[in-house]
């Protein structure tokens, strides 16, 4: 029998189902959340030199690339809330401790006083 590409090993967990089946309060009602604000948080750069270049000339040639290719790239950081509202801030420089600090900030000053539990993924990046 022949494995299926798109399914795990193992099992998917009662809450993964709910979660394809689309159900809704399997972690935005939990107890966990406390009536806090829940919030989806990430980074991400991207870099505007594309991952191949290529150039051509005619044969016998050899091919002279005229424009100047920098590293620019620009960064990203969002929060995405359940309701679908999302919160994005950029720049055209990777992101230190300090812009996430007032990104994270600019989310406070939108949701008042009202406790906020940010979902973050593990990378080890994240923890300066």
């Amino acid at each position: 029998m022949r494995a299926d590409r798109n399914r795990s090993e193992k099992p998917a967990s009662k809450t993964h189902r709910q979660w394809l089946n689309g159900e809704k309060s399997v972690s935005l009602n939990s107890k966990k959340a406390d009536g806090r604000v829940i919030l989806y948080v990430d980074e991400s750069a991207c870099y505007l030199l594309p991952l191949l270049a290529h150039t051509w000339a005619p044969c016998g040639q050899t091919p002279v690339v005229m424009e100047q290719a920098g590293r620019a790239h620009l960064s990203l950081i969002a929060a995405m809330a359940p309701n679908g509202r999302i919160y994005v801030a950029g720049q055209d420089q990777p992101f230190t401790s300090e812009d996430i600090v007032w990104f994270l900030n600019k989310l406070c000053g939108r949701y008042g006083k009202r406790d906020m539990l940010l979902i973050w993924d593990g990378a080890a990046i994240h923890c300066s």
